[in-house]
């Protein structure tokens, strides 16, 4: 339900020939899932920790890049693609980059003022980035192109330990490296 009321506050719906905007609003639907579980799920699911969920969607983001395309670019507008574990986990990977960085007041005031300023209006992921840079009080458009239009992804601010499995990588072998790969992510990659 967290989910789902996220993408009512945060433009999910933009037309689908302007896929690359699609990120801006999509991907912080499973962020606020994620944070909502790491609050409130602890006692209910053993173990439920929203660093080691982003450890494991970070560690596939080579293989969901290969498949789908950059975040914010998916290679089509089929259906799959727009909706793929990419746009969704992969992207809720970048806001987790950015928070590291930015600082978790700097990215609740971000988060207010995306869901204020952009109420009404077609928004995209230029307009994301812009408004990250004007809150964080520096230039942020590198720093996010390179999380949501590029090939590969880019290191983890705060987590220097942290790899991406090359993109050919089978599950298999990703389960047996001990990457926490939550349930989810498990069954959507089962289906490739």
């Amino acid at each position: 339900m967290v989910h789902e009321l996220a993408h009512q506050w945060y433009v999910a719906w933009p037309s689908l020939s302007q896929r690359s905007l699609h990120c801006s609003g999509t991907t912080l639907s499973p962020w606020y899932e994620w944070l909502y579980g790491d609050e409130f799920f602890v006692d209910v699911e053993p173990g439920y920790d929203v660093v080691p969920r982003v450890r494991g969607a970070y560690s596939l983001g080579d293989q969901w890049r290969a498949r789908y395309g950059p975040v914010a670019l998916p290679p089509s507008n089929e259906l799959f693609d727009l909706f793929s574990p990419n746009v969704y986990d992969d992207g809720a990977v970048m806001l987790y980059a950015l928070r590291q960085t930015i600082g978790e007041e700097a990215f609740a005031e971000l988060e207010r003022r995306w869901a204020q300023e952009s109420a009404g209006q077609s928004v995209g992921t230029e307009d994301f980035i812009a408004l990250a840079s004007r809150v964080a009080h520096r230039d942020f458009g590198p720093f996010l192109r390179d999380r949501v239009y590029g090939t590969t992804t880019p290191p983890m601010p705060g987590h220097p330990d942290w790899t991406v499995l090359p993109a050919d990588t089978p599950l298999s072998t990703a389960k047996a490296a001990g990457r926490g790969v939550p349930r989810t992510l498990e069954r959507t990659l089962r289906k490739r």
